[in-house]
């Protein structure tokens, strides 16, 4: 027991020297020094003991064994060294280096119950000539990294530069210019929120670039100033960044070879990891992949620490196994009022492009799904972000209970669709306490949600308001001395509560609780003070409120109703019992005692949290102290401690002095000039600039950027900050533009181009910022500003340059199926804005960049851009042709014969590509020619009809509204018609009809009958109509169409009147002892004949036909008939006798009857040689007797002229007849005087006379003989 003891005490006292050694040290600022032969240098240390420090010394660490050599009694170092001790700082001084002086140094000291204590190492000083190029140096640790699209790289480097000089300021930049101050490139726009810097130690400075880009390929090189000059440092270090790619190569007939390749070797040996169809293909982290025939699918690959950005998919062996979509999980359960990201990763065939993405919620077959971005439920509340190709991410903020749905992704390629089934089931909870009994003196809460809530989360616990600590499970034990009002969380989502719930006894569940009571802010920020109310659960809360001035018996007022704080507070509720006042624009009067009250619908149910939460307002201010004649010592102080453990920022004239965020500073005396500061996230909130030790260094302007570029009809603002010696006054402040030498420039609140768009504001003192609205092309200038004090002015040179560019749409040429749009500037706008795009006026959700690839559509499409926060100001669209307009140039109208142009306009942007020429026919319009303009010569009526015209550009085509090209003409195919059903009879009523091709249309129809002197206008109207028609209006009949260009005439029409036979006759002949009896009648058609011989008592039929020849002796009474379709007609009887007795009578009777006969043939000869004459004109007449019809010339023979002429009127002069018959017309259109032939002295030698009948077509002259 007694050795157990003393063990037990030895270990203590080593414990408690190793405690004490721990609280002894030595720390140096650096590790190495470069000095140049006879300069000075300094070597800063610090040390600290609880204990007596004594002896302490600096000395040279000796190569050798041996005791080290305080400096200031070493001879090599007489005169020459100085050590300044003050508290825990040490210092050597060593002046006039010479080579020699080249070792390590370090400082040691003794206290009364230590030996020496050092630094583990000192610092090795090197001393060289007296150029000191081996002092300057940049050392990059790697010079090449190779890193992936979208991580995170850090590049490193160390420097130095020769002791006694002090470092003013370090910068990485990449494009280096001779002659010209690089950029630093976190003032680079490409670059902005993208960078940092880092310092790891002392001489050190590291470049971090987040978010990598293909352009972020560059050559990054630092540079670092010092009051005794600037190093770069040569090479650089050479950035490639690369994105991950699957190549596939045949590796036999049955397997694939994979490969992951990058441009560029990753650092760092990365662990590769393999995918299929979205599913990761386990224990393979090899950069190759054998896939065999059994397992073709999609096929990706990622790095390890990576592993969302993979690489585009490839499908291997089989096409069909190779259309996916896989789900990172298939159920997620979320909080209300949290936010959730469901992710899809999709692979299809590689010869496919996807032109369509999008989740949706609501499948109803037959009708295409919704995109849950266009659903009302969800605006503003959905997000797509693609990490890589293949993955698109759906992110739901502030979600509800409505939004507990299925969620399924489909896209679309050029070669069709794909959803991935079943989806994403998201379930969406709330929390709940639930109180069971565990016990009369003890209960059980449980918090519990309606689903497993996703990534196994941990939970909390408060009592009225206050967090139990440590007990981070779903269940809590509570005792009845614990009662209160309980509610948890999840941590992580702390502000989203559950209801309290009120356990054991209600007097202790009355409480609000406060996130703190001491709040200190930033005059000009914002502030937000947090509350959370309990209160048994049978009430309800019917008003809540904060309020500041409490006075007995009276009723605090809202705050929200206090005109101090009038649009500067607002109450949000995050939570049931939560309670957040936030208030902006912070002033010093705002530093008030803040209470929060609520009431319920108990009648005394009112309840005040106290003593509430107390707010102090400051500013921040420098002050300066000395430490030492060559050193200063800068605070940033406060009128009370700032919450959040700020970082401080400090600023020399106005210039960002990096990597000290401490809210000290020290300034040497080779440091002079205007320093202020600021607490990160309010750097608009500086102090009040303070001079340090030269007042002539302190005279400056400091523009936020030199730079600006901002959109026409938007607003600016330009920041300056300028400082001053502190004992000076501004007496005035302006901007201008126009700066000429030994003219007061004019304030720019004064320019005429800017009355009512300019303002000055100033965020803190010290600063003024300028801001223009409504910004036009003109306000491109340069503005300085300018500020005077009581002793001086000052103007801030170079100034800021503002650009002002408008928004254009540029579009590319198709390629499969897809065009770009690049919404450009003319200038590059600041802040690296986010883009807007819209289609047809709707916005396009997955397009954010200033370009945007478009796949093709049908219709009319237009496409414009803005900036985010810039809405409404859209920049020109592009659009596929519209208006587009086909007309006729022509001056007057157009006739045939005539040249005429169809040209087509149309409204498009880009413009017009190419314009075709259509004509609209019934089958398929047919293109006619491509061009602008189309035109036609020597037009004809066939050319009339409907033109359009096709406008294209790259956005699409339109076509124009068809125009009438109308093209005038004569009238042609003018043709005269008999309307009839039937044959035509006499006594019925008959309509002539014309047509007539012609346009303008025909303006009068006239009707002519053809007669032999001349034809005789009849009637005008496009019908011409006969009732009680009779055989005389048979005839030729044509029209005649006028318009106003001219006239044209019909081709003739027969009219055709057909009746009964009439005046049936017979005429008697005799040849030796035959007596021949001829039946003639008047008819249309011919008649048929009958003979009929009557008897005593009885009529017989002896024959049909014309003739009846009978012997002499053939004794009694004949007649005929005639018959047609339309009736008939008989005869007078014909009395014939032969007997002997009587032959004297019958002689004389019989030569009577020749000269009866005689005397009639010679009275129809001298007839018919009058008639001749006049009938020889025409070879139809009107005027004919009633026995006899117009001559119609069929068939005569021995002609000697052409038989296809026709003849004349003067010809038919010297006409003679040998053979003739006269008939009437026939019932249908015979060609005239088809086969006359004119003849020679022909005579008349034997004439038959007959009554006109009707006879066919091809008969008309067939009986006329010619005798020569």
């Amino acid at each position: 027991m007694l050795n157990r003891t003393r063990l037990f005490s030895t270990a203590a006292v080593l414990m408690l020297l190793a405690g004490v050694q721990a609280q002894r040290s030595v720390t140096l600022s650096s590790q190495s020094l470069c000095a140049v032969t006879g300069s000075t240098v300094k070597i800063p240390c610090t040390y600290s003991s609880s204990y007596y420090r004594r002896p302490k010394e600096w000395y040279r660490v000796q190569s050798s064994e041996g005791e080290p050599r305080d400096l200031s009694k070493d001879p090599q170092y007489s005169g020459r060294v100085s050590v300044r001790t003050v508290t825990s700082d040490c210092e050597l001084t060593v002046r006039n280096v010479r080579a020699s002086d080249s070792g390590v140094y370090n400082f040691r000291f003794k206290t009364w119950s230590s030996g020496w204590i050092s630094a583990p190492s000192g610092v090795h000083l090197t001393v060289t000539g007296v150029l000191g190029k081996e002092c300057w140096g940049v050392t990059y640790t790697p010079e090449r990294v190779c890193a992936l699209k979208d991580t995170s790289i850090d590049l490193s480097c160390s420097y130095k530069h020769p002791a006694g000089h002090t470092v003013i300021k370090s910068v990485w930049f990449i494009k280096d210019q001779t002659g010209v101050e690089p950029v630093d490139v976190r003032e680079d726009e490409e670059y902005q929120g993208r960078v940092q810097y880092t310092q790891i130690s002392q001489n050190n400075c590291s470049l971090r670039i987040t978010n990598l880009r293909e352009r972020d390929a560059q050559t990054y090189r630092f540079r670092f100033y010092t009051d005794g000059g600037k190093y770069t440092g040569q090479p650089g270090v050479s950035l490639s960044v690369t994105d991950l790619k699957v190549t596939v190569s045949d590796w036999g007939s049955w397997n694939k070879k994979l490969s992951c390749i990058t441009t560029c070797t990753l650092s760092n040996d990365p662990t590769y990891i393999w995918y299929k169809n979205g599913q990761r293909v386990t224990d393979r982290y090899i950069n190759e992949l054998d896939v065999k025939s059994e397992e073709s699918g999609s096929y990706s690959c990622a790095v390890r620490g990576h592993e969302e950005l993979r690489s585009p998919a490839v499908c291997v062996l089989d096409e069909k196994s190779c259309w996916s979509v896989t789900y990172s999980t298939q159920n997620i359960c979320s909080l209300i009022g949290s936010s959730v990201d469901i992710h899809s990763y999709y692979t299809f065939p590689n010869r496919y492009k996807v032109t369509k993405v999008f989740w949706f919620i609501k499948d109803q077959t037959g009708v295409e799904a919704v995109d849950v971005r266009e659903d009302e439920e969800y605006q503003g509340r959905v997000q797509y972000t693609q990490i890589s190709q293949n993955n698109c991410r759906l992110r739901i903020t502030n979600l509800r209970e409505t939004h507990a749905q299925t969620y399924r992704f489909r896209f679309y390629t050029d070669g069709g669709k794909y959803t991935g089934q079943p989806g994403v089931s998201l379930s969406v909870t709330d929390l709940k306490v639930t109180v069971s009994n565990s016990g009369s003196w003890k209960k059980k809460l449980s918090c519990i949600t309606t689903c497993t809530l996703s990534n196994d989360p941990t939970y909390i616990w408060y009592k009225n308001g206050q967090r139990v600590t440590d007990r981070y499970i779903n269940e809590l034990d509570v005792k009845s001395e614990e009662s209160g009002s309980y509610s948890c969380a999840v941590r992580g989502h702390e502000e989203l509560r559950s209801p309290a719930v009120c356990v054991f006894s209600e007097k202790s569940c009355w409480s609000v609780t406060y996130s703190t009571q001491n709040i200190c802010s930033l005059i000009g920020s914002s502030v937000d003070i947090h509350s959370y109310y309990t209160f048994p659960n049978r009430y309800k809360v019917t008003k809540v409120f904060w309020f500041i001035k409490d006075q007995t018996g009276v009723e605090p007022v809202d705050v929200r109703e206090d005109e101090e704080y009038q649009g500067r507070v607002q109450y949000t509720q995050i939570s049931q019992n939560n309670c957040r006042l936030r208030i902006t624009n912070l002033r010093e009067r705002d530093a008030q005692t803040y209470r929060f009250r609520f009431y319920t619908d108990d009648p005394t149910g009112e309840y005040t949290g106290d003593p509430g939460v107390s707010l102090s307002v400051t500013d921040l201010k420098v002050r300066v102290s000395d430490w030492g004649s060559w050193k200063k010592k800068l605070s940033c102080i406060t009128t009370c401690t700032l919450s959040s453990n700020p970082t401080y920022i400090w600023y020399k004239n106005g210039q960002r002095v990096t990597d000290r965020y401490i809210n000290e500073l020290d300034v040497k005396s080779e440091e002079p000039g205007s320093y202020s500061c600021a607490v990160r996230g309010h750097e608009e909130l500086r102090s009040p600039a303070v001079c340090v030790l030269d007042e002539k260094s302190c005279w400056s302007v400091t523009y936020s950027t030199q730079n600006i570029c901002s959109l026409i009809g938007s607003s600016v603002d330009i920041h300056s900050y300028y400082t001053f010696p502190n004992h000076y006054k501004v007496t005035e402040v302006f901007w201008f533009i126009k700066d000429q030498t030994g003219v007061e420039p004019v304030d720019v609140r004064e320019d005429e181009e800017y009355q009512g768009r300019v303002q000055y504001t100033q965020i803190s003192q010290n600063n003024c910022s300028l801001r223009i609205t409504n910004l036009r092309e003109r306000d491109t200038q340069t503005y300085r500003f300018r500020f005077y004090t009581d002793v001086g002015k000052y103007t801030g040179d170079p100034g800021v340059s503002l650009s002002v560019t408008d928004l254009k749409v540029t579009v590319s040429d198709w390629r499969e199926q897809y065009m770009n749009l690049i919404c450009i500037t003319t200038c590059t706008l600041s802040n690296n804005p986010t883009y807007i795009w819209y289609k047809n006026g709707q916005r396009v959700s997955e397009c954010k960049s200033a370009s945007c690839s478009v796949a093709a559509v049908g219709g009319a499409v237009s496409y414009s851009c803005a900036v985010e926060g810039h809405d409404s100001l859209l920049s020109p669209p592009v659009y596929s042709p519209k208006n587009t307009r086909a007309v006729v140039l022509s001056s007057g109208d157009t006739e045939e014969g005539d040249s005429v142009t169809l040209s087509c306009s149309s409204d498009a942007n880009p413009p017009v590509l190419a314009y075709s020429w259509f004509k609209q026919r019934a089958a398929a319009d047919t293109l006619l020619t491509t061009g602008q303009n189309y035109s036609i010569s020597n037009i004809s009526s066939q050319h009339s009809g409907l033109y359009y015209c096709t406008a294209h550009n790259r956005l699409g085509q339109h076509n124009s509204t068809p125009t009438l090209l109308d093209v005038l003409y004569l009238p042609k195919n003018t043709r005269a018609v008999v309307l009839s059903s039937g044959d035509t009879v006499e006594g019925g009523s008959v309509t002539l009809s014309c047509s007539s091709d012609a346009n303008p249309p025909v303006l009068t129809y006239s009707w002519f009958k053809q007669r032999a002197a001349a034809d005789t206008l009849l009637t005008t109207g496009q019908n011409y109509s006969i009732s009680n028609i009779s055989s005389q209006h048979s005839g030729l009949y044509y029209c005649t169409a006028h318009n106003r260009l001219g006239q044209h005439n019909s081709t003739p029409t027969h009219l055709d009147v057909l009746y009964s036979p009439r005046n049936t006759s017979i005429v008697p002949s005799v040849s030796g002892d035959l007596f021949t009896l001829v039946c003639r009648s008047d008819s249309n058609p011919n008649s048929s004949y009958t003979w009929y011989k009557k008897t005593e008592g009885d009529v017989k039929i002896i024959e049909n036909g014309t003739n009846l020849t009978l012997s002499s002796r053939a004794d009694g009474f004949y007649y005929c008939k005639a018959s047609n379709g339309f009736g008939s007609s008989n005869s007078s009887e014909w009395e014939h006798t032969s007997d002997t007795d009587n032959s004297v009578v019958k002689y004389a009777a019989s030569g009577v009857t020749v000269a009866l006969v005689l005397l009639v043939l010679l009275f129809i000869a001298v007839f018919l040689w009058i008639r001749r004459r006049a009938s020889l004109f025409s070879n139809r007449s009107e005027d004919n007797s009633k026995n006899n019809s117009a001559p119609v010339y069929g068939n005569v023979s021995a002609m000697t002229s052409d038989p296809t002429q026709t003849a004349s009127s003067e010809d038919q002069d010297n006409l003679q007849y040998s053979s003739v018959y006269f008939r009437n017309s026939h019932t249908q259109e015979a060609p005239l005087y088809s086969t006359v032939q004119l003849t020679e002295e022909v005579e008349y030698a034997t004439v038959s006379l007959a009554k006109s009948r009707a006879v066919p077509e091809d008969e008309i002259y067939n009986n006329l003989k010619l005798n020569q």
